[in-house]
């Protein structure tokens, strides 16, 4: 339903803003049936697990008010606009609903994760200090996925109170890996960014992309996109060996023995005994300390300090 009226042709110049002065009535105004009818409409498509934010439904009342009552837009001289504000405080104060994260079968936070953090911290201050490793040299790093076009975030206005937030067709969608990474005193290295593709060819060819090259970025593809061995392997052998290895010189130290610790999560990947094995055998200086299993969201510095600013300024630049 929501395809059909976004394909009823309506024009950029034929639909405009209620601008948005603090009465939420607003295009509303002696049109109650025609709200309860949008009402109706919004949550048929929500029973059907379809995905809202501030964007779909503007693009959904355009469509309805072209289909319904094309007469309002032309009232008093001219075009109006549906602003982003007038929606967001429709959504809230009518329908009562709230901006949710669509949920997925998750692995559940730990009791004991306090108890967890705290042997995880005093294991890394012990590698610290046994082996005169400088906090340059505790570098961390995370993965995260990034949906192409990021408007689709997963999130979808519901019910207030809702906790389960399902979503249909989550998994159609195209995706990058990002992998971010800093030291502990705040220096950022290099990315890699994994493109879906079996060949270079899925990297993107532009500016943007060439720039990113230049600042020492790497671009590479795996099949599905997430990280594997080849491309964790890649990021090692590609951006923190040789991170390591500047960092070492500039803080007038002997790359070849000085060690490092790498902290990371317990993704399938960094467990596997090939990976492991390959770091012992190629790169034993680094140890590789792994944040405890399920407790990322407590214990996982990037993914608490470098992913939420990341994810909100590819949502902020795509608004």
């Amino acid at each position: 339903m929501a395809i059909d009226l976004l394909d009823a042709g309506y024009s950029g110049r034929e639909i405009a803003s209620v601008r948005h002065s603090g009465h939420i009535e607003g295009v509303w105004q002696d049109r109650k049936e025609l709200e309860i009818e949008f009402i109706n409409l919004l949550n048929e498509l929500m029973d059907g697990s379809v995905g809202f934010n501030s964007v779909i439904i503007q693009f959904q009342l355009r469509a309805f008010l072209q289909v319904r009552c094309k007469e309002i837009l032309w009232e008093e001289g001219g075009s109006f606009d549906i602003s982003r504000s007038f929606m967001k405080k429709w959504v809230k104060d009518r329908l009562g609903w709230s901006y949710r994260k669509a949920t997925t079968p998750a692995s559940h936070l730990p009791t004991t994760w306090k108890e967890m953090g705290s042997l995880m911290i005093s294991h890394l201050a012990y590698l610290v200090f046994a082996y005169g490793i400088p906090m340059e040299l505790v570098i961390n790093s995370d993965e995260t996925g990034v949906q192409l076009p990021p408007v689709g975030n997963l999130h979808s206005f519901r019910l207030k109170g809702c906790r389960e937030v399902s979503i249909q067709g989550q998994g159609n969608k195209r995706m990058i890996t990002v992998m971010v990474s800093s030291n502990a005193e705040g220096e950022m290295l290099p990315g890699q960014v994994i493109f879906e593709g079996s060949t270079f060819r899925s990297h993107p060819h532009c500016s943007e992309a060439r720039a990113l090259t230049s600042q020492g970025w790497n671009l590479t593809q795996s099949v599905t996109h997430w990280t594997t061995l080849e491309t964790l392997q890649e990021f090692v052998e590609k951006l923190l060996v040789p991170w390591i290895a500047s960092t070492c010189r500039r803080l007038g130290l002997d790359p070849k023995k000085q060690k490092s610790v790498w902290i990371t999560d317990c993704y399938k990947v960094h467990l596997r005994k090939e990976f492991r094995e390959w770091m012992k055998d190629h790169y034993p200086l680094i140890i590789i300390l792994l944040v405890p299993a399920n407790t990322t969201s407590k214990l996982q510095p990037a993914d608490v300090v470098l992913m939420r600013p990341f994810k909100c300024a590819i949502q902020r630049n795509s608004a």
